[in-house]
This record gives structure tokens, sequence and C-alpha cells, in this order.
């Protein structure tokens, strides 16, 4: 059977009747309603890429379009779930607060972070072109359908972005990184479609967005919502639509190739208010096409095979530099992409190399990896680390920022407890196997009180019984270590000092009576403006739950204002999950390098933040 892409004309005024009598015309048209049953747990996937301009037409999914299609599923016994997660560096629920998907909330639409859902692995069929193992949101797994949602737009890196390269959003931060430098983009991203439960696609093209794209692009009117059965088909068509041909689409044919859909334009059906794309198209402007002026000397020198993929993300980070006022530092800088010879390439420390192509040759300057490279690497390539970020996310390198405020473990960090905490892991996991609340663990060494509490958790519900029965074991055995405790060398001295130019905060999985009896016995409890114990928190470090509070606490700041200094990769994790630069305290670095979690410095004795600060200020 040929695969079948409809197409309605909705006008761009976001009328409720129009589009909800639209969308219901595409799902039958197209057989969308044949995935819906009574109980079935959809998932409904948005973009929602980053915080866009004042005008979010085009940038980001029209909250209006997944109402509808929420509205749809429910009419026909579907349980709708509307999640996805940002990019990199971005907060989501920032997103899902400035462009009215939290008012779907407050109307009872379910509305997700898929940042904040834990991570389990996937097997990928045939064991997958990067991946055997697919890390995903918890809930991807849990559901029966997804209905990919993306908006039609232009991408830096990859030409477009449709509803195949809308399913990233399902991944863990991570992965998302590493499918740029370690795995090759569209292997990647076919190896999500091979492997999550169904896709179906409804494009959002209301209001689509060329040039800059994904979220600084020009909005453009289409007027229009695409509908099908064939994620690849879909894309192929709104493609079409913006001026591509087949063979510049390098997800879509790699998923085609895989026999996972569609991309022939003349092997697929054309339905509904358009049966010609003639009738509707027109040439999406691309990043190819945009025109850069730059006031300073340097070269680019792109081989003739060079992709789409590393030109665009040049040219891209060429226009973050520029516009963040960064211009100077490339100059006599020389940016080689594409497959070049190493008699093309200079070899100097102003030759920047961008892309596997050029990994042969990384001896002859700075090389940056990627299939395509993710943009912030490549800029800090062009000039330098820690000169700006992405517009759009907060990632950055933060050890160039001077933090505001400091937020300390307190075990191990401030206070040797003295807490055995190889004692509080075995005999939590005990009490939870007891009570039949966890499953069997056959890796205890990798897991914490806390991870141990967090597993039980998705696996049971604990009543009231249990839990004071849980806190009552963990609380005796941390009395029993505060009892033994002592001050980390120097620290009131240091604490003291920082005290004078900083806000001081203590973020601890122990109760917060523990903690500030622990601070007063020292004589610390005076310097510090917080105190966050596990009261505070939704869920235990490495949950981001308590960072959080603090940075809502504190509502002027931002996640970059801060630094959090702890010995635990739980602490690294925490602080990672909530964006805020890690300082590892006698941390064990293999421990963190095993994880993939970053950290800007090793301190081995306290004095040692003084002294990281001081270099920060010079």
């Amino acid at each position: 059977m040929s695969s079948k892409v409809s197409i309605a004309q909705v006008g761009c005024q976001y009328s409720d009747d129009i589009i909800a009598a639209k969308m219901k015309q595409l799902f039958f048209d197209t057989g969308l309603n044949d995935y819906i049953a009574p109980n079935k747990q959809v998932l409904i996937k948005p973009n929602l890429v980053a915080v866009p301009p004042e005008d979010f037409r085009g940038a980001i999914t029209h909250p209006l379009i997944v109402q509808k299609l929420s509205d749809i599923v429910r009419s026909l016994g579907g349980q709708v779930i509307i999640g996805d997660s940002s990019a990199v560096g971005v907060n989501t629920e920032d997103v899902i607060s400035t462009t009215g998907y939290e008012k779907l909330r407050q109307q009872g639409y379910q509305v997700i972070d898929l940042k904040q859902d834990s991570v389990v692995d996937l097997q990928v069929p045939g064991g997958g072109k990067a991946l055997s193992q697919l890390p995903v949101a918890k809930t991807v797994k849990d559901v029966d359908l997804i209905i990919s949602v993306p908006v039609m737009k232009t991408h830096d890196q990859v030409e477009v972005s449709l509803s195949i390269k809308n399913l990233k959003g399902l991944l863990p931060d991570k992965i998302k990184k590493a499918f740029h430098n370690k795995y090759g983009l569209a292997k990647g991203v076919s190896d999500i479609l091979a492997t999550v439960p169904p896709v179906v696609s409804v494009l959002d093209a209301t209001y689509a967005l060329e040039g800059m794209g994904p979220v600084y692009g020009e909005s453009v009117p289409m007027g229009l919502i695409l509908a099908s059965s064939d994620p690849v088909a879909l894309d192929s068509i709104a493609a079409g639509i913006m001026g591509l041909e087949e063979d510049e689409l390098k997800i879509e044919g790699e998923c085609y190739n895989r026999c996972l859909g569609e991309l022939r334009r003349d092997k697929i059906t054309i339905s509904g208010d358009v049966t010609d794309i003639d009738q509707v198209a027109r040439r999406f402007t691309r990043i190819k096409d945009l025109d850069y002026q730059f006031n300073v000397d340097f070269d680019l020198i792109f081989n003739e095979e060079v992709c789409t993929g590393c030109k665009n993300t040049v040219m891209s980070s060429l226009d973050d530099i520029q516009t963040q006022g960064v211009e100077p530092y490339l100059s006599g800088k020389t940016v080689y992409a594409g497959p070049l010879t190493q008699g093309e390439i200079s070899g100097s420390s102003n030759s920047i190399l961008i892309g596997n192509c050029l990994y042969k040759h990384k001896s002859q300057g700075t090389f940056v990896p990627g299939c395509p490279p993710e943009n912030l690497p490549v800029i800090e390539g062009l000039v330098g680390e820690g000169k700006i970020a992405r517009r759009y996310t907060s990632e950055n390198q933060s050890q160039f920022n001077h933090p505001w405020g400091i937020i300390y473990d307190l075990d191990n960090t401030l206070i040797n407890s003295k807490i055995n905490f190889n004692k509080m892991k075995v005999e939590v996991m005990n009490y939870l196997q007891e009570e039949q609340l966890l499953p069997e663990i056959t890796n205890l060494e990798k897991h914490t009180a806390a991870t141990l509490i967090q597993t039980a958790r998705q696996h049971s519900t604990l009543d009231q019984e249990q839990e004071d029965g849980l806190w009552a074991l963990i609380t005796a055995i941390e009395a029993e270590g505060m009892d033994k405790a002592e001050t980390e060398p120097d620290i009131n001295e240091v604490i003291s000092t920082l005290a004078n130019e900083y806000t001081l905060i203590v973020l601890t999985n122990n109760s917060y009576k523990a903690a500030m009896k622990a601070l007063k016995q020292f004589g610390l409890d005076e310097y510090f403006q917080l105190v966050v114990g596990r009261e505070q928190m939704t869920s235990l470090k490495p949950s981001p739950s308590g960072a959080e509070y603090i940075l809502e606490h504190f509502g002027d700041t931002k996640a970059e204002d801060w630094v959090m200094v702890g010995d635990s990769w739980i602490d690294a994790k925490a602080a990672q999950d909530a964006s805020i630069p890690f300082l590892a305290y006698n941390c064990n670095l293999q421990e963190l390098i095993d994880r993939d979690i970053p950290w800007e410095e090793n301190l081995k004795h306290p004095w040692d933040i003084i002294n990281y600060l001081d270099k920060l200020k010079n």
C-alpha cells in the first residue's frame, strides 16, 4: 500500500473551529484514527526547542495545534501526554511557560518536561546504525503511540527540521550531544524511528520558519497542516513544499534506506485540500542563501564536497559570533570544512578544522569533531572558550563566569559526618525489598541510598507507614554519624571569608533538622542564607530538585550565577541537570567520567575554592 500525506488549508488566524474541523478531517483521511483505541497511551511530541523571540510563530509548535490534536485523540478514547525536552542547555519549563503550554496545563492537559523523566534503554532492532541500546525518557517506553508534531522550518545543521528530526527530543541531553560528536546525526536519528513505539506525524505549517532556523529565522505564513502515518513520506512532501530535492534529506534518506518509510514523492499519494504541492510550494531561504558581511579578515575554505551539515553549522556559528559582538576574535583565522587533503591545510594555531572528515588532519590546528558538529564547540573553536553561548541556550563554558552564589553539599564537603553511607545503602535496599517495593538489585555498587529510593518510586507507591519506616531508618543512621562529626580542614575560615562576597547555601540529602544541628554545632550556621534538606526536595540528589528549589527561591538569578561544590557524583549530576557549574571536592573523578558528568575544577582542600574564584576575577 502506498504512503499517503493529507494536506489541510487552515489559514493563519488560529481559528479554534477551523483547526478542530480540519484536524478531524486529517485524522480520518490518513487513517490516524485507526491507531487510537480506548485507554491507549499517546505521547504528543511538539517541537519546543528553545525560548524563541517575541514572535514564536514558526519556531515552536503552536499550542492550539497540539490542543486540538489532543482533543481528537481524547475523543477516540486515547490517554494523552504532551511532552518534549528542549535543546541541550535549554530549560524546557522556560519554553512551556512562555509559549502557551502552561495554559494547556491549567486547562487540564498533561504537559511534561521529558528532561525530568528517568531514562531507560530500548533495544535497537538489528543492532542499530549508531547504537545497539537507545536511551530514552521512560515515558517513551510506556506509551503505545507517538505523534510527532513539528513545525515546518529550516535548520542550521540538516537543511530542514521536520517530524523525524523532532524525535531527537525523546533523548536525554548527553545522547543528543553524542549524536553529533560520536554517532552521526542521520544514523542516530534513524535509530530512534526504528526503535521507539509507532510514530505518526502531524506537521504544523500554519507559520513556518526560513533562514536561520531552528529559532532565529523569519516567520513564513503558510496556513497548512499536514498529516501522515508515514513520517518519512510526510517529511518528503513537506520538504518538497519548501523547495528541497529528495536527495537533500539526509535523515529521511537514511530512514528510507532502512525501509522505515517512503521518500520517493512519485510513490506518495497526496490528498485533502491540496493534491499538488506546486499549488502551495515556495522556495525557503536556507542558511547557505544568507549573505554575511564581516568586518575582520579571516578565511573560509570549504571543500567542494563539504556536506550541508558542516557548512551550515559554520555559517550559523558565525552568525552567533557576529550577533553577540565577538567578531574581532576571528581575525587571522582560517576555517576548513569538508574532505580536504593535508596539502590544502596551512597548519597553524589559527587553523580551525571542522567536522569528522578532517579528523586525520587534527594535528594541523584546532579540531572540532562531529557529524555535523554542534554549534557551541564550533563557536569555541573559532573565538575561544567562554566568549559566548548559543543565543537560545544557557550552555556555556561557565568557568569564565564569576559566580554570585555557592551551593555546598554538607557531608564530606563542609562536615566529615562519619555517616556510614554504605550501611545506609544496604539497609535501605533490604527494607525496600522486604516491603516488596524494590526489584532485585544486581549492581549495588553503582547505587546510593537516594538512587535506590528513586528506583523504588519508579516501580511502586510507598504508603505513609512505609514512608515513615524508611525515613526512620535513614534518620537513625544519620544521627549516629552526626554524633561523631568533625569539620573539614579550615572550613570555618574558608566559609567566613566566602560569606563576605558570596551568597552561601547548603543543599543536602540529610533532613533539614540534622543539617541545622550540625551547622550550629560547628558555628557555621550564621554564614548560610538558606539550608535545603530533603524536606524541600521532591526527589533526592542526584535529582536537580533541590537545586531548582534554590533557583526558584532566588528568582532573580540564573543557573550560571551559581556554582555547586560536592564530593560525590550525585552532587555533580544534580548540578549538571540544573545547568549549574560543578566544583568537585576530592571526588572520584573516574565516576564522573564514566557517567559523562562535567566538572570545572577538582578541589583538594577547602582553600582551593578561594584560589579558583580569584582566578575568575582576573
